[in-house]
């Protein structure tokens, strides 16, 4: 994961993350330039890794002897994990004498994991830099997870739940009229009985788009009072990352999931969305510069296999210039490498 996200869940979760990547002590030189870069793009990232620092101190000066060692699992992912799964035993009756480590234990967990990660009977998925993965559920729906993509699943006889907890999927959703199917990304809600759609995150944003049946959008939260809106197929829309609808427009069913077949499909988008599924397919780190560049709008459409041709492509075609400082990094922006270091 790369750790740039803005929401502040989002924020959130990329401090703990940084916090435990440190705390593993298998930094490489890179991973240490990113971390700085991070903590320098926004003032919330550094207040959110000092309290993070500060909550995971609380955790490690517990008593260790009255809480499972999976609590003090070194990498961020694995303590998630493991509380979801862990076995309680004989602890149980330890905590419950002493329930204040727990609940500290807790109070750490409920700052940065998405409520999907608490839930016992939950299976989690996640794909790692330019895989693509399809997973049947039980009740025969198919979800395809894109690159950099993280969810979890739980499924009982009242409902089907999903949370998207970044990156994007397709459903391919079996109708069950008496078992609703929701998926959660961030405060949006998506409600369907039986249908195909594709559920992205854009940098701060989160874009539905239907290729067959009809989903209802609208707040995670039941008494939120927030917009509404019925997509059917062959329709998109794009929530904000304080909740806002825009406009419902129109797109080729037949385009959707395209990525599922390795193709980045874009018609009229910024530069920035563009790069940000880049990083998602791509090893290293590509990073634009300035707005001017980001903002440039982009129709093509490229190889997920091959970003480094995707790159060429853009720079052939649009006024930006590309320049790689290091190995891993690729800077993109309006000015001459230069003029612009």
């Amino acid at each position: 994961m790369e750790p740039t996200a803005k929401s502040p869940q989002a924020i959130r979760v990329a401090a703990h993350e940084w916090h435990a990547r440190i705390e593993a002590g298998d930094m490489t030189r890179d991973d240490r330039r990113r971390f700085a870069r991070w903590l320098a793009a926004d003032p919330r990232h550094r207040e959110a890794y000092e309290r993070a620092v500060r909550l995971w101190g609380e955790v490690s000066a517990l008593d260790h002897a009255a809480l499972p060692p999976v609590a003090f699992r070194p990498l961020l992912r694995e303590r998630f994990i493991a509380w979801c799964h862990v076995g309680w035993g004989p602890w149980s009756l330890r905590i419950a004498g002493g329930s204040l480590a727990l609940a500290a234990v807790v109070l750490v967990m409920l700052q940065v994991v998405p409520f999907g990660f608490f839930d016992p009977s939950a299976e989690h998925f996640e794909t790692a830099v330019a895989e693509i993965r399809a997973v049947t559920l039980p009740d025969g729906s198919v979800v395809t997870l894109g690159a950099k993509t993280r969810l979890s699943v739980a499924m009982d006889p009242q409902a089907r739940r999903v949370e998207l907890h970044g990156g994007e999927a397709f459903f391919d959703v079996v109708r069950d009229p008496a078992r609703p199917f929701s998926v959660r990304a961030d405060e949006t809600d998506v409600t369907v009985l039986g249908t195909a759609f594709d559920l992205r995150q854009v940098e701060e944003n989160l874009r539905i788009a239907v290729a067959e049946g009809l989903v209802a959008v609208g707040p995670a939260t039941p008494k939120a009072e927030g917009p509404q809106a019925e997509l059917a197929a062959g329709q998109q829309v794009v929530v904000s990352e304080e909740g806002a609808l825009g406009r419902i427009t129109s797109i080729p069913p037949d385009r959707l999931g395209a990525w599922r077949r390795n193709r980045l499909v874009y018609v009229g988008v910024p530069l920035s969305e563009v790069v940000a599924d880049a990083n998602r397919y791509h090893d290293g780190w590509i990073v634009l510069r300035d707005g001017e560049a980001a903002n440039l709008k982009i129709t093509g459409a490229f190889d997920a296999k091959d970003i480094d041709g995707m790159l060429a492509t853009l720079a052939d075609a649009l006024p930006i210039t590309l320049w790689r400082p290091l190995d891993a990094v690729t800077l993109i922006g309006s000015a001459a490498p230069a003029a612009a270091n």
